[in-house]
Formats: structure tokens, sequence, C-alpha cells
């Protein structure tokens, strides 16, 4: 007797790691903070993205540039832990994200979605590595179909 193989495609695994903080959580973090001599909300602004390095290291950063974020964050009495984790999106928020954008692919596009695996029907993880130990990391997942 002979066996057929029949080769499907495994459904993409997605893992989105958070090494980016969302404009609505940087104008709300921005907003509430108090700033020393020498710097301002602009600044801020333009330099917070770089907080991210402390959490990942894949984030370009310039030295200065946190430097002074530290100072800041000292001036308000935040720590860089507490500040990342209120400017990082959850993972339930990175998951919800995600799949609007894919929805909004599907419906915007032209072309017809067929896929049966990939980014269109998968499983999609959402690792948050904005923790200090890799011993309790916050999986949250979805099967996007």
């Amino acid at each position: 007797m002979e066996s057929q193989i029949v080769h499907k495609p495994f459904p993409a695994v997605v893992v989105t790691p958070v090494i980016t903080f969302p404009e609505h959580r940087v104008d709300a973090f921005i907003k509430k903070l108090d700033y020393p001599s020498g710097f301002n909300e602009t600044y801020t602004r333009e330099v917070i993205q770089q907080l991210a390095a402390f959490f990942s290291p894949d984030v370009p950063y310039k030295l200065a540039d946190l430097d002074n974020i530290e100072k800041i964050l000292e001036y308000n009495r935040l720590d860089i832990e507490a500040s990342g984790i209120k400017l990082t999106e959850s993972c339930e928020e990175t998951i919800t994200r995600e799949v609007r954008e894919v929805h909004l692919q599907r419906n915007t596009s032209s072309h017809k979605w067929y896929e049966v695996s990939g980014i269109t029907s998968a499983l999609m993880l959402v690792i948050n590595q904005s923790l200090p130990t890799l011993f309790d990391i916050n999986l949250s997942y979805k099967w996007v179909t």
C-alpha cells in the first residue's frame, strides 16, 4: 500500500516584540510630566522613543539623549522601568492593532485574499519583552481568521 503525503503550509506564527511606544501613550505620558530647566515637551517628544533601548538591544539611541530622559524622569520621581511600562502597549493592545491592520488591508486591497496560511489566517503571538526577567513572560494570543 502506498501512502500519500499532502503538504499543507503551517499557519504563520507572528511574534511581535514590543519595542516602540505608540503615539497615544507618548502623548498621555508627556502631558503629565514637569520639566527641569533646559528641557521641554518638544525635546522629550523627539527623544522618548529611545527609552525603548533599555528594554530591547535593537533600538538605536544616543547616550546623551538617554541621560536627558533619565534626568526628566528623576525630576518627576519616575523610574525607567515604570515609565517603560506606562509607554508600552499591552499584549492585548498589540494583538488588537495587528488584527485591525490585517482587516484594513483586506478591505482596502484590490487583491482577493485566498491564503490559507500567513498573517490573514494565523496564530499571532505577542511576547512582552519589557519584563525584567524572562521567567515570567506575559504571552497573549489570538487566532486570526
